[in-house]
């Protein structure tokens, strides 16, 4: 649960301990003095309630039959797990309670003496680069599962030299491709060199190999391969990430908030990894599938956890559909080319189900409207843009419109020579190039997902659009430039 700021003002007014009106632009006592007001935000830190909820759930929490927890059909690790925001006054402060004393950084101390660096410049870097791409309590806060879980990470450093690296390497590239400067992008390299080193001697160790930290480290790497435009390099990092969780099991996702929050921030990439690799995704197993959404409250995590539950449910099995597919010739059997194109064709029917739910939802501002004409410029190629409630929706709409192409396209259309399913491409594809200007100020999760997406759409479209699908993904890929929610 979110708490409340326990005492108002500048922090400029804080830090002197005077009275503050938190007038705006600029405090009456800024102006008296004729300083520049710094405003006021705050730093927040989160405590894990988790232990308590747990032990209060094992008491009262209503049983269904066999004695199970009714709401999770499992134990009562799976009970929800309570983050608890407070404001702080001081300087950058983040403690995870478990019941027993704090470990605080101060104690263990940061081990960065492989790039020469304080442990004060190690968080402050890292707290900065969360602060900015995924702020909390402002107008341009958006909706982020991998936002959500980036919050959590500080609690977790100064314990392993990998983790630190890692973390400090996204944050330093984020900072060098902002400032477009070189050697910052080098402290980047040099910390993304030495948390792969650290890394390459734990894999091999069948107890240390496993922990949450290595799998965290590994994510970390990804999303630097991303922003520092390596390609597809951020695949390999996927792929070891789906490795590491799936040896796990689903029931380390209960341990804590920082396990689940990771599990809800690299679903996507692992199903996305799956899809590229035509090889199923373990993540559509039922051990997974019944892990839920909405086992934690952050102001970050989207609403509505029921409907993101069931959407990537859809998602994790259609890289395993693909695959099948593939691997259907002439001498097939009737009877398998019939369940692999009825299943197809079952789990589109969901999707579309799902997009019309998703769409129609009353319980906030409309998800999408169409703009016509496109306030855009640059030989705009559409007769409209989508506008979207906020960033979360478009991701969502964006990705299963994707995702149901590459169904009825590998699919679908591969097995039934006379589908109909070319002009609900083309329809879907035109909707994700309507969304392209929305997602391009939409920060890093718009930009990524346009990433993912433009790819797939790209063969549906004639070939007239082709350069401005190529021009498009080629400014998505400097990300960091639209990493900020505009």
């Amino acid at each position: 649960m979110v708490g409340v700021p326990t005492s108002k003002g500048c922090t400029l007014c804080l830090a002197r301990s005077v009275k503050c009106d938190e007038a705006r632009p600029s405090c009456s006592q800024c102006r008296r003095g004729r300083r520049a007001c710094p405003g006021y935000s705050r730093e927040m830190k989160f405590v894990d309630e988790g232990p308590k909820l747990r032990r209060r759930v094992r008491k009262t929490a209503p049983r269904a039959p066999g004695g199970t927890s009714a709401r999770y059909s499992g134990d009562t690790s799976a009970a929800p797990i309570h983050i608890t925001a407070v404001a702080q006054t001081g300087g950058p402060s983040l403690e995870h309670r478990s019941g027993a004393a704090v470990d605080t950084r101060a104690q263990r101390g940061f081990q960065l003496a492989w790039l020469n660096v304080s442990r004060e410049y190690c968080y402050q870097t890292i707290s900065a680069f969360i602060s900015d791409i995924f702020p909390l309590g402002t107008p341009s806060a958006q909706s982020s599962f991998l936002g959500t879980w980036l919050w959590h990470v500080p609690l977790y450093l100064g314990r392993h030299p990998f983790l630190d690296a890692a973390t400090l390497s996204l944050a330093l590239a984020y900072f060098a491709r902002l400032s477009r400067d070189q050697m910052v992008l080098r402290r980047a390299e040099l910390s993304y060199g030495a948390a792969l080193k650290s890394l390459a001697t734990l894999v091999t160790d069948p107890r240390k190999g496993l922990g949450a930290e290595v799998l965290c480290a590994v994510l970390l790497l990804g999303h630097f391969e991303t922003f520092v435009d390596r390609g597809h390099a951020w695949i390999r990092h996927a792929g070891g990430a789906a490795h590491l969780m799936r040896l796990r099991g689903a029931r380390k996702c209960y341990d804590s908030a920082f396990e689940y929050s990771m599990f809800l921030s690299c679903r996507g990439a692992i199903i996305a990894e799956a899809l590229t690799s035509r090889e199923p995704c373990f993540l559509d197993a039922g051990e997974w599938q019944s892990v839920p959404d909405g086992l934690i409250e952050f102001p970050l995590l989207p609403s509505y956890p029921d409907l993101y539950h069931e959407i990537f449910g859809y998602f994790a099995a259609i890289p395993g559909l693909l695959k099948e597919a593939k691997s259907i010739g002439s001498d097939t059997a009737d009877s398998t080319r019939h369940s692999v194109l009825s299943r197809a064709t079952m789990l589109r029917d969901k999707i579309r189900q799902w997009h019309y739910r998703y769409i129609s939802d009353t319980r906030g501002p409309t998800v999408q409207v169409l703009v016509n004409p496109p306030p855009v410029l640059d030989a705009y190629p559409f007769h409209s843009v989508y506008v979207y409630r906020d960033v979360a929706s478009a991701t969502m709409i964006t990705a299963s419109h994707a995702y149901m192409i590459a169904l009825n396209k590998d699919c679908i259309d591969s097995i039934q020579s006379h589908s109909d399913c070319a002009e609900a491409n083309m329809e879907m594809a035109l909707a994700i190039c309507m969304s392209v200007d929305y997602c391009s100020r939409s920060g890093y999760c718009g930009a990524s997902t346009m990433k993912f997406a433009l790819p797939i759409i790209q063969p549906v479209l004639p070939l007239k659009h082709h350069g401005w699908i190529e021009a498009w993904l080629s400014k998505f890929s400097g990300v960091v430039e639209a990493a900020r929610v505009r």
